[in-house]
């Protein structure tokens, strides 16, 4: 899958401040048709700042955020995201679309 290119630009009153970016499922497994689903852990990333900046590579959860990205400081920049499918051995799961919503935790110190 092609990364997909985050940019942000942030301003603040005084001096240089870091941007953290988190993701969390909002759910343990994905929607679809079917009984049985296909975990939210199936979901990985890899995060490639552009510029400075630290970008985390991770796996995603319904119990707690996940760390994708800190700016180190600076107030505006880049990185590239892709999202991979592990693969799925599952008894009984149906085809058609599954879905599952990401929440973005977006903070600046």
């Amino acid at each position: 899958m092609s990364p997909f290119r985050v940019v942000f630009s942030t301003s603040g009153t005084k001096g240089s401040q870091s941007l953290y970016l988190s993701v969390k499922a909002d759910t343990a497994s994905f929607a679809g048709p079917g009984t049985t689903h296909i975990p939210a852990s199936k979901v990985s990333w890899t995060a490639t700042p552009v510029g400075r900046g630290r970008g985390s590579g991770g796996t995603l959860s319904s119990a707690a955020y996940s760390q994708v990205y800190v700016s180190d400081n600076n107030k505006t920049g880049a990185f590239d995201m892709t999202w991979a499918l592990a693969s799925i051995a599952a008894a009984g799961l149906r085809s058609g679309t599954h879905t599952i919503t990401v929440r973005w935790r977006v903070e600046a110190f």
